[in-house]
């Protein structure tokens, strides 16, 4: 298995090679093409048999490209990872970037209707500023106000320390990403010309997007994904040319004379 199916799993289409429907194969050396013989005997192929050459004549044959496989099982990399009932695999927020504290307008003005500032005054101070007296009455306002001054300390404690206690936790939560992710980013290939300034790029833009979609993967599995991307599509775009190179020469007609040397 590749290193694709290693890493994300087998969904790659197989080339067909007749095993099993009676069909056989005939692999073209010089193009890399598989051709498949639909309802052929393999043994008749080889054997050459008179009715294995006449089902060929009847029949059409079906050419199936080898480098399809091939890139079918690189496009693995860019597939959204799913679970085992075959949905997206919803991607876990980074922790530190969550809003430490969560104020709803709503949910505090529904505390607020619940509290009673009455509770702590005086009600003979209340009486007696009521009656005129201005002692009473600058002693219970200044009684009212320490009172709600206390709440408001209090709440706003309590408040802070679980507002931190939380961002401790995210810390907590988020460090060993925080430690794969600079591995990955930091990590170099062994390879000089992927190490190169023209590749080294490339190959960071794909661990990054690779890392973030597979979020299992350790950094080498990273490195490695990656790599074996940018040097499998190099290798299918050199195939491809070399195949192209191939068939044009031999649709190219035989010039005889200048096979024996007249021209």
């Amino acid at each position: 298995m590749s290193v694709f199916g290693n890493l994300f799993g087998s969904n790659n289409r197989a080339a067909p090679t007749g095993a099993g429907n009676g069909s056989s194969a005939v692999i073209h050396g010089s193009t890399g093409r598989t051709t498949v013989l639909p309802g052929a005997n393999p043994a008749q192929n080889l054997q050459g048999g008179q009715g294995s050459q006449q089902q060929q004549q009847q029949q059409p044959q079906e050419e199936v490209n080898p480098l399809d496989s091939q890139l079918a099982e690189l496009a693995q990399v860019w597939q959204t990872p799913t679970n085992a009932d075959g949905k997206p695999i919803e991607q876990t927020p980074d922790p530190l970037y969550q809003p430490l504290f969560n104020f709803k307008n709503e949910d505090i003005i529904k505390q607020a209707q619940g509290l009673d500032f009455t509770a702590g005054l005086n009600p003979e101070l209340a009486a007696k500023a009521l009656g005129g007296d201005p002692a009473a009455l600058g002693e219970f306002v200044n009684g009212a106000v320490r009172a709600a001054f206390a709440a408001n300390q209090i709440t706003t404690g309590k408040m802070l320390n679980d507002g931190f206690t939380r961002h401790s936790q995210s810390i907590d939560s988020a460090l060993p990403t925080r430690i794969r992710n600079h591995q990955v980013v930091t990590s170099q290939s062994s390879d000089p010309i992927l190490s190169s300034s023209a590749v080294s790029p490339m190959i960071t833009a794909m661990k990054a997007m690779i890392a973030k979609n597979n979020p299992n993967l350790r950094p080498e599995q990273v490195q490695q994904a990656a790599e074996a991307f940018v040097t499998g599509v190099a290798d299918v775009v050199h195939a491809s040319k070399e195949e192209t190179v191939q068939k044009s020469k031999q649709e190219e007609p035989q010039n005889w004379m200048k096979l024996v040397g007249l021209e």
